[in-house]
C-alpha cells in the first residue's frame, strides 16, 4: 500500500512539474439581467500556456419559430394590436471558439496553479416569444437577437480544480454573466 502511494505521488509530481500541455474541461452557467439561466460547457487545450477553446451554452428550450413579429408597442406588423395571454417563452443558445492563455503560474512544483484569460467569438440566438389568445406565438423584436456571439473572461486553477468567470454577448445587445467550474489536467 505505501509503495504504490509513493509511486503514484511521484508520477503526479513529475506530471505536475514537467507537462507542457494542459487540457481544461468545465461546466458553465450563464445568467443575464433578464432572468433566464443557461447551461453548457467548455473544453480547451494549451501548449506552453497558449491554446484554443470551444464552448456552448443553452437554456434547452427550442420552441417552434414564431409565426409573427411585434415591435415595442406589441403591434403586429400589418395586423394591428392583438390580444396577448401574458404567457411567454424564451430560447437562448450560443457557441463560441477562441483563444485561451495562461498568464501566471505561481508554483514551480505544480504547473496547475495558474491564472489566465480567454476570449472568443461565434454565433448565438436569444428570442422572446409572447403568446396570443389564439395560441400562436409572436417574436418580440426589441429583445430578440441573433448573430455574432462573443465572450471573454478569466480562469483560476489550483491543483487542477478550475473556476472561471466572464461575460458573453449576442450582437452586443444581450449580455450574460457566465461562471463555471471544472478540472485542468
Amino acid at each position: 500500500g505505501v509503495r504504490f502511494r509513493v509511486e503514484a505521488t511521484s508520477l503526479y509530481d513529475h506530471y505536475a512539474t514537467q507537462t507542457k500541455v494542459k487540457t481544461v474541461i468545465m461546466g458553465q452557467a450563464g445568467y443575464p439581467l433578464v432572468p433566464q439561466l443557461s447551461y453548457g460547457g467548455m473544453i480547451g487545450q494549451m501548449y506552453k500556456g497558449v491554446g484554443w477553446f470551444v464552448s456552448g451554452r443553452s437554456n434547452f428550450n427550442f420552441p417552434e419559430p414564431a409565426k409573427y413579429v411585434c415591435g415595442e408597442d406589441g403591434e403586429l406588423y400589418d395586423y394591428g394590436i392583438p390580444f396577448y395571454t401574458g404567457n411567454y417563452q424564451t430560447t437562448h443558445w450560443a457557441v463560441h471558439g477562441g483563444f485561451i492563455m495562461n498568464c501566471l503560474e505561481w508554483s514551480t512544483k505544480n504547473k496547475f496553479h495558474t491564472l489566465g484569460f480567454y476570449v472568443g467569438g461565434g454565433y448565438g440566438k436569444r428570442e422572446l416569444q409572447l403568446e396570443l389568445t389564439n395560441g400562436q406565438w409572436v417574436a418580440y423584436k426589441p429583445t430578440s437577437y441573433k448573430g455574432f456571439a462573443g465572450n471573454a473572461g478569466l480562469f483560476f486553477s489550483v491543483y487542477g480544480v478550475t473556476l472561471h468567470a466572464g461575460a458573453s454577448t449576442i450582437n452586443f445587445g444581450y449580455l450574460d454573466i457566465e461562471a463555471g467550474i471544472g478540472f485542468m489536467f
